[in-house]
């Protein structure tokens, strides 16, 4: 029974409307006691603001604002202020791919194994086995339906996701490898040239700013132009409310 209630939780970002949907590896855990594990399983997973103040957010909270406003304005100025007030409200959408902690046994907790009844190498199996199924009866329609994919961590898992559930074919993939030959980012191609979905290595040990900007050209060069408008819209719609609402002396929002 536990072990269900593990297997179905999932943890999702952002509203299912939202036109870039992010796909993530999981939420980080954290968990100190066996209790606190019971808890959080149950909530519902979802984190749908109607308005944000600034929280403490794990690596996406940084590089979907980088992405996000690279590809839109070619420049990551604001960024800061976007995480803070603006990230998850219209734009983006993440869906982690595991219910809990990054599967390493390093991370893997006694309670965990107590709770679920699974050992870190079997957790890892059974998401791998069942996960793709339970996610695609609850955000199968989401993920169809997004104007965009882009993939930031487990990208074996959410690759094969994609592919069986979309009924897809990758003819295509322009991959991206940095000097020491780990993957960059890449970019999945269908027949007729039809952008499926992308891949951006967030975890990679050196990545820096310029590489998130170059991929972020790359994205802005492969997605329509429609896509940009409307992000771009509703980033200078926030803006300008957050302008109106704050004092005269203060500094325009960019």
């Amino acid at each position: 029974m536990r072990e269900k209630k593990v297997l179905k939780y999932i943890r999702r970002d952002g509203k299912i409307d939202a036109p870039i949907l992010f796909l993530t590896i999981e939420d980080g855990g954290g968990f100190n006691s066996i209790n606190e594990f019971h808890n959080y399983f149950e909530s519902d997973g979802t984190w749908q603001p109607e308005k944000r103040e600034p929280t403490k957010l794990g690596k996406p909270g940084t590089i979907i604002p980088k992405i996000i406003l690279g590809t839109v304005k070619g420049n990551f100025k604001g960024w800061q202020s976007y995480r803070d007030t603006y990230l998850y409200l219209k734009n983006e959408l993440n869906i982690k791919f595991y219910p809990i902690a990054r599967p390493q046994t390093s991370v893997w907790k006694e309670f965990y194994s107590e709770f679920t009844g699974l050992s870190c190498e079997e957790y890892i199996d059974k998401c791998l086995e069942v996960r793709p199924n339970i996610i695609w009866d609850r955000y199968g329609k989401c993920i169809t339906n997004t104007k965009l994919i882009i993939i930031l961590g487990e990208l074996q898992g959410w690759k094969n996701l994609i592919q069986s559930k979309k009924n897809i074919l990758i003819e295509t993939e322009v991959i991206e490898h940095d000097i020491k030959g780990h993957v960059k980012w890449a970019f999945y191609y269908s027949k007729g040239g039809k952008l499926e979905f992308t891949y951006f290595n967030m975890f990679r040990w050196g990545m820096c700013d310029n590489e998130i900007l170059e991929f972020c050209n790359k994205l802005n060069a492969s997605i329509p132009t429609e896509l940009i408008d409307l992000l771009y819209g509703n980033i200078q719609n926030h803006n300008d409310q957050l302008n109106k609402a704050a004092p005269k002396s203060g500094a325009p929002v960019s």
